[in-house]
């Protein structure tokens, strides 16, 4: 089984780490392998101090542990855009005890940085996430009093992890910067005006939940029953 383990950091140290693990080279912006263990295309930016992102395509040919260590910083945030691809989610515990690969799934992770996931994932998957590492005080900068409400829940529920549904318009948003050509003129400046719709989106469907608006540590099986849950209904 192929192994890859990181610490949370802005991504372009997160590259640093992963390039390191899976000895390969990277470019300014991106790396890519293409050999018997896998076949990846990953861009990654800074956009701005406080604020980057990684663009992941990845399909293993032998399952993949992804170790995702947490930080101490209070400071930074994690949102996981999940487009496409399944794995086994293990949420600040590594045991897993079951076979499922739906832990994760079409839609958006947002975590404080001090939690620590593992994702397995079955050989033979196609697999595009869009990661964004976030600093609150770039956020309070931004978005200034907009972003209150949400950053308010935060702070109670710190360390907190939650799943949220990507509508129409995320997944649009999403699909424009996967469609996108990586040698296009001004790609930093195209990623950086996308990121901050979608960020700006995601934070509108966060506080149109209102009162309702939860954050908790998740374990595994926590993450399966709302998967069921979400199924169901």
């Amino acid at each position: 089984m192929l192994e890859v383990a990181y610490q949370i950091n802005h991504t372009d140290q997160m590259a640093i780490a992963v390039t390191r693990a899976l000895q390969t080279t990277r470019g300014q912006n991106y790396y890519e392998i293409s050999d018997a263990r896998m076949k990846a295309n990953v861009e990654f930016y800074k956009l701005t101090n406080g604020l980057s992102i990684q663009i992941s395509r990845f399909e293993q040919h032998q399952p993949l542990i992804v170790k995702r260590m947490g930080t101490q910083d209070p400071n930074l945030l994690v949102l996981d855009f999940h487009l496409n691809g399944i794995a086994k989610l293990n949420v600040t515990d590594q045991r897993v005890d079951n076979d499922r690969h739906d832990g994760l799934t079409h839609g958006a992770y947002f975590a404080s940085s001090s939690v620590q996931s593992y994702a397995t994932f079955p050989s033979g998957s196609n697999n595009e996430q869009f990661h964004i590492i976030i600093d609150k005080n770039w956020m309070r900068r931004f978005f200034s009093e907009d972003i209150d409400p949400v950053l308010d829940k935060i702070e109670i529920a710190t360390p907190f992890f939650m799943f949220e549904r990507m509508n129409a318009k995320l997944t649009a948003l999403l699909l424009s910067v996967f469609k996108s050509d990586r040698k296009i003129k001004f790609r930093k400046s195209f990623l950086h005006g996308k990121t901050l719709e979608i960020l700006s989106l995601f934070f509108q469907k966060l506080e149109q939940r209102g009162e309702n608006l939860g954050f908790g540590v998740s374990n595994y099986k926590d993450i399966l029953r709302l998967f069921d849950l979400m199924t169901y209904y």
